[in-house]
């Protein structure tokens, strides 16, 4: 075991004094010669896995961020968070040290916060993993964060695991990890703490472990002056459709339905704009299905951040305002909606009161819902665009200037449109009641000389 962990301390040369050709030194051609594994440098952190016949020793190497600016890490065998195998690692800052506490974890089988994978002493986590001091940042005052811990390649039968859960043991071909990290701490140091969500980069990468370990080659890939082999990679159909996916709900959000309120406000005394109206809402639908359905496709229905969160929640009031919309084209207008019908006046509603309005409710809802569906979808497209994309799709590119520049733009112009016509409308409604009442008392006082005259 001392010539697999000296090796890795080769690759991880940040964490140590020594050198690639020093650590080399210790060991003979033929032990070096039967080492496999392989590095990748990750968004916030680089992950090196080097193993022998027996064991495989794991370094998680923030290079760049102090111990007290790192909330947790985490990797884990699997390809999504419902089928992961996972060992979270978070350090406590004590004075001028750093401890650091190893939590393996399995899916809570909810897309949730993944749970302690065993409370028995007997299969805890310290029961297969174990720290390697030499590889693991103690000192508070280091600029980069280290962790390194080593388990058996096949842990065995007494392995806590689960349904569905990845197997644990490590072979000799390319392996997929999921990773993910947070720049919020446990409160605790007990292994079963509560995690914040990660609030930065996550995804999933590969790592050849079949190919022999280079101790200068990964060196060179801990220090950045070499890309890994097994990297975070984008696929060009991941890509295509992650572009199919911002583009198409920015087509919903930011051109149809804007449209589609601005039609129904201007032309409310002025045309008939039901129809097109209608033809818009029902591109958004359309849009918004399309959209939701390709990044569920993507992220297999885990709805674990505020964006897919959103997402989900803007799906439901998209197709909930198509059926208020429906129900409101049966009902009478309100002061406060409308000062005629869609198209006719409806067959269903009933007669016009004599001195009042019926006041159509559903069509009431369908406004307000309407304006709160427009703000929440420019809050995902904006939090998409900015935030989410390049957060968590580093191997995807970066969203062009232009973009974001044109998202601000038609945001802007969107909403100084809407306040224009609205106030527009209601500058010609107080005329037109102003005009009415002239008139109204006009025709009241040609009636009262009528009736002097006659008497």
């Amino acid at each position: 075991m001392l010539y697999l962990a000296t090796v890795v301390l080769a690759a991880a040369s940040c964490v140590s004094a020594l050198t690639s050709d020093q650590a080399a030194s210790f060991f003979s051609s033929s032990a070096a010669s039967d080492l496999q594994g392989a590095s990748t440098s990750l968004p916030q952190f680089d992950l090196s896995v080097v193993q022998n016949s027996t064991h495989s020793l794991f370094v998680v190497n923030a290079t760049s961020t102090a111990p007290s600016s790192v909330g947790w890490l985490a990797t884990g065998l699997g390809s999504r968070m419902a089928d992961a195998d996972f060992l979270i690692v978070w350090p406590t800052v004590s004075g001028s040290s750093v401890s650091w506490t190893l939590s393996h974890r399995l899916p809570d089988g909810s897309h949730g916060m993944p749970q302690l994978a065993s409370t028995d002493a007997a299969t805890a986590t310290t029961a297969f993993y174990t720290v390697v001091p030499e590889l693991t940042t103690s000192d508070a005052s280091s600029p980069y964060s280290a962790v390194a811990y080593v388990r058996q390649r096949d842990p065995g039968s007494s392995y806590p695991t689960a349904s569905g859960v990845t197997a644990a043991a490590l072979g000799a071909a390319s392996t997929e990890f999921i990773y993910a990290s947070s720049s919020r701490k446990p409160s605790t140091t007990a292994e079963d703490a509560d995690l914040a969500e990660h609030n930065q980069a996550k995804g999933t990468t590969k790592l050849d472990l079949s190919q022999q370990f280079s101790v200068a080659a990964t060196a060179a890939e801990a220090s950045g002056s070499s890309a890994s082999e097994g990297g975070d990679e984008t696929t060009a159909s991941q890509r295509r459709m992650y572009i199919a996916h911002a583009t198409l709900g920015s087509l919903a959000f930011l051109v149809f339905t804007p449209l589609a309120i601005l039609v129904a406000r201007v032309g409310r005394d002025s045309f008939t704009w039901f129809p097109a109206h209608w033809v818009l809402n029902l591109i958004t639908v359309v849009l918004v299905i399309v959209t939701f359905a390709l990044a569920t496709y993507e992220v297999g229905g885990q709805f674990e951040d505020f964006h897919h969160k959103l997402g989900l929640a803007l799906l439901i009031l998209v197709l909930a305002q198509s059926l208020l919309g429906l129900a409101a084209h049966f009902t009478r207008h309100t002061p406060l909606t409308s000062s005629r019908p869609s198209l006719r006046p409806p067959v269903t509603a009933p007669a016009v009161k004599p001195h009042g309005r019926t006041f159509g409710v559903p069509r009431l809802v369908h406004v307000v819902l309407g304006l709160v569906t427009i703000t929440l979808g420019w809050v995902q497209v904006g939090n998409g665009l900015l935030i989410e994309w390049d957060a968590n799709l580093p191997g995807a590119g970066t969203v062009p200037r232009g973009v974001k520049i044109a998202f601000w733009v038609l945001l802007g112009l969107w909403i100084a449109s809407y306040v224009v016509a609205w106030v527009v409308g209601a500058v010609a409604k107080r005329a037109a009641r102003a005009r009415g009442s002239d008139s109204g008392e006009s025709v009241t006082g040609q009636r009262k000389g009528l009736m002097k005259s006659a008497t």
